[in-house]
């Protein structure tokens, strides 16, 4: 049992005293009146207190002290509801079609939906000691501060989520979908579950929600069914849950998968004559086939099937104890296989075992180059019994036939791209080979590459330093190299450099793509400068300043060497500055942006470290130089150099100066 205040104790007495009383009265008031309207004990609780009592349903509720027990009574017998382990039950109220309950010692308020109690509302006051609704709200009055607590009941509302809400099927398969529907607020009330088709309905498709309706929180698994002949492609299912006067939906993307398509033969080609027992069979990928089947027969028909060879890539070769017979004229086809299914088969080629027949036996294009910047060619061929050559850029049409040689100019057709090049031979009885093709890529386009800066830009160009970035693009062949000169020194390698001595530099800079096209050299300038400042009062008092020049004339060689040495440190720690800003930036481009490639990026860093290297040499020297002693000049000579004075212009002579330059400008 919770804790009791004090004040409750003196109730719980009184409430004892006050039970023997009207107990007492009862008794006599039952003598004294008449059979009709006589009173009666329907229930002797163990309890001390009835503290409160509600109709709820078809049942009477009895909230009880001092053990907080809620006693049911169904109209024939007392029961125990609800145990609160509290002191009291001092109120009971229905409520949004639910039974409230307020307590103390711990001023919880309970709530009975028919089912369950549980706890509503954890007060921080120590007495519920009543409740009464009014309007749409409960309202509760509560001990010891007097206050009184409002709530309101929020009105029904549930959500729906489909997981997966992504399904893939092949043709008759089968696969499901949780739907879950969860309570958001207020009292759970029932949701029927419906699903469609959005758009375009898939043919041979059904579905199926087990189960059809719930109470929230609960889920049901949608099941969807393809027969053999269902409709490929990709689908929307709207799954749809109806409750309280809601509707909540989901939509599940459904793609079902048909059966590899068909492959296109490759070689050996239609009608062909080949030389070997052992040909190798190519034909054209095939998306989603894991595996393919290569059928060999005599006939056209395939009724009389000589060979069958399965394969995972698009290409086998015969084993010499699969080989074919000399002479014999075979036909082949292909399809493919996945887990969704077996594919069509593909048309049906010819081919003649023949041994001796002419074969090109290698045929590079351009000596084998990858691109070429020229549509005007070198092939190279090599044959066996070849009389006559053909070619073709598609191996559809060809060109008339020609006396083979082992080199030939050919002509590309213009415009950018990858270029194929077909030939075959062709023997003295008229047996054409198989066709064999080499390809490269033609790129006349030059590269083209611009320039941009980024530095501390002043008004007389950059201070102290300027990082140059050159971007290239070649949409064919891709950029090869980029090089750049500055201020007529070396040409160099790279993309992004940083020019850090004063004054007027000119930059050139070009790139050159894979098929060595070279754009033409594109120049610009750009100044870099070392900031000095003058302050006013050395310009306004020159006489003075002048004295003290003289006067330290002794000490200057001593003070110029220092300061021209701090001078050059300083230069030095903000080019290594930059050097560090350069390398990020560099990090930035390749890692996080992709913007330069691996080549790039390391010949940046190790032009990174060689500049260090050589500035932190620089810098060891310099400081070793600062170092060294220097001797002062003596106090004697210094003290007699001060005592001489230096005699300020006079007056007179200044304001003569002063008419004389006035006179001049008028």
């Amino acid at each position: 049992m919770g804790r009791v205040p004090e004040g409750n104790k003196v109730k719980k007495s009184l409430g004892v005293l006050l039970a023997g009383l009207l107990l007492t009265f009862a008794l006599s008031f039952t003598q004294l009146a008449d059979a009709t309207s006589s009173w009666s004990t329907s229930y002797d609780s163990p309890e001390a207190n009835i503290y409160s009592l509600a109709v709820y349903g078809d049942n009477l509720y009895a909230g009880s002290a001092s053990n907080g027990i809620i006693y049911a009574y169904d109209g024939s017998t007392w029961s125990t509801s609800y145990d609160s382990s509290e002191g009291y039950i001092y109120s009971l109220v229905v409520y949004a079609n639910k039974l409230y309950a307020g307590s103390a010692s711990n001023g919880i308020i309970y709530v009975y939906d028919g089912s369950t109690w549980s706890t509503s509302y954890d007060s921080p006051e120590e007495e519920i000691t009543s409740l009464a609704v009014y309007g749409s709200k409960l309202y509760a009055g509560t001990g010891p501060n007097g206050l009184i607590l409002a709530f309101e009941d929020v009105a029904f509302d549930f959500s729906l989520i489909a997981s997966p809400d992504n399904l893939t099927l092949a043709r008759s398969d089968s696969t499901t979908s949780t739907i879950t529907m969860n309570i958001i607020s207020g009292t759970a009330q029932t949701v029927s579950l419906s699903g469609a088709w959005v758009g375009t309905a898939p043919t041979g498709v059904s579905a199926s929600f087990s189960p059809s309706s719930g109470t929230p929180t609960f889920s049901s698994t949608l099941t969807l069914t393809t027969t053999s002949t269902a409709s490929a492609g990709n689908f929307t299912y709207r799954v749809t849950g109806s409750g309280g006067g809601l509707t909540r939906t989901d939509q599940i993307i459904v793609r079902i998968a048909a059966p590899p398509t068909v492959p296109s033969l490759s070689s050996p080609g239609n009608g062909t004559t080949i030389d070997t027992l052992t040909p190798t069979f190519d034909w054209s990928d095939v998306a989603g086939a894991e595996s393919y089947t290569l059928e060999i027969a005599t006939d056209n028909n395939f009724s009389t099937i000589v060979r069958t060879k399965s394969a995972t890539e698009s290409t086998t070769t015969l084993s010499e104890t699969e080989k074919l017979s000399y002479g014999t004229h075979y036909y082949w086809r292909v399809r493919g296989t996945s887990d969704l299914g077996t594919g069509d088969w593909s048309s049906t080629w010819s081919i003649t075992a023949k041994l001796a027949v002419p074969k090109v036996t290698s045929f590079e294009v351009a000596a084998g180059a990858t691109y070429t910047n020229s549509t005007g060619i070198q092939l190279t061929i090599t044959a066996q019994n070849a009389v006559e050559m053909s070619f073709s850029s598609d191996g559809v049409v060809w060109d008339e036939w020609e006396t083979f040689q082992a080199s030939k100019s050919y002509a590309l057709s213009t415009g950018d791209g990858p270029k194929n090049v077909y030939i075959r031979v062709k023997d003295n009885v008229g047996d054409i080979s198989q066709t064999s093709v080499d390809s490269i890529t033609l790129d006349q386009t030059s590269p083209s590459t611009t320039h941009s800066l980024s530095g501390n830009l002043g008004a007389d160009g950059y201070k102290s330093s300027v990082v140059v970035t050159l971007t290239s693009t070649d949409a064919t062949s891709g950029v090869e190299s980029t090089k750049y000169l500055i201020t007529g020194g070396e040409w160099r390698t790279g993309d992004t450099f940083v020019i850090s001595e004063d004054g007027e530099h000119t930059v050139e800079y070009y790139s050159t793509d894979a098929a060595g096209k070279t754009e033409e050299t594109k120049t610009f300038e750009v100044k870099v400068y070392t900031p000095t400042a003058i302050p006013p009062i050395l310009s306004q008092y020159w006489w003075a300043i002048l004295s003290i020049i003289v006067v330290a004339g002794v000490v200057s060689t001593f003070v110029t060497r220092r300061v021209r040495l701090a001078s050059r440190l300083k230069r030095i720690t903000r080019e290594k500055a930059e050097l560090s800003k350069l390398k990020l930036e560099a990090e930035t481009k390749y890692f996080r942006e992709g913007s330069i490639s691996r080549e790039t990026y390391d010949t940046l860093v190790k032009d990174h470290e060689r500049r260090k290297a050589e500035l932190e040499k620089d810098e060891r020297v310099l400081q070793a130089r600062v170092k060294r002693k220097v001797k002062a000049p003596k106090k004697k000579v210094l003290k007699a150099k001060v005592k001489r004075k230096v005699k300020a212009p006079k007056k007179k002579a200044l304001k003569a100066k002063k008419r004389k330059g006035k006179k001049s400008k008028s």
